[in-house]
């Protein structure tokens, strides 16, 4: 009987070391190490325009003329505070150049002034606009920009060309 009890207690041992017996009691999961997570966001601002190109077509003499398309203005950020504004160029051809106060614009933030010359809600682009402020968002339009030229009897036949500079700024 002897060697009956001792092949069950070899037996037993065998089982055990194999990991086969289940445990007789639920244990307490004992503590680990800890990984620390860091995550550093950098702030960003996206600024989208619907197009990069409008032209005047300037083909009834000296007077107003609207741009061919008005330009949705996109923002998408996780600054907490921000303004974008734009600024123009002179338009420029070999035959002259035409000053950014006689190029216009209007948009959803314009407020109705004296008229300078191309309407009341426009205002020339002279001095530096703005376009929009706000906070954190998902890209969205923020602004729809409209654009006006006065040409006068001075300017002269030609392809002129200019830029609108669009600048932000932002604090986290």
């Amino acid at each position: 009987m002897r060697a009956t009890s001792a092949g069950a207690a070899l037996l037993a041992a065998l089982v055990a070391c194999l990991g086969l017996a289940a445990p007789a009691r639920a244990q307490t999961p004992e503590p680990g190490p800890v990984l620390n997570v860091v995550a550093h966001l950098v702030p960003c601002l996206t600024i989208e325009l619907s197009d990069n190109v409008i032209s005047f077509h300037a083909d009834q003499g000296p007077g107003v003329y609207d741009a061919d398309k008005e330009i949705d203005v996109s923002i998408a950020t996780n600054y907490g505070s921000w303004t974008v504004n734009c600024s123009a160029t002179p338009l420029v051809a070999s035959a002259g150049e035409i000053p950014p106060e006689r190029m216009f614009t209007s948009n959803n933030q314009t407020l109705s002034s004296p008229d300078e010359g191309a309407g009341a809600t426009y205002e020339n682009m002279g001095p530096e606009k703005l376009v929009a402020s706000g906070g954190p968002q998902a890209l969205a339009v923020v602004n729809t920009m409209r654009f006006r030229l006065l040409t006068e009897w001075t300017d002269m036949p030609g392809q002129y060309t200019g830029t609108v500079s669009f600048t932000y700024l932002a604090t986290p």
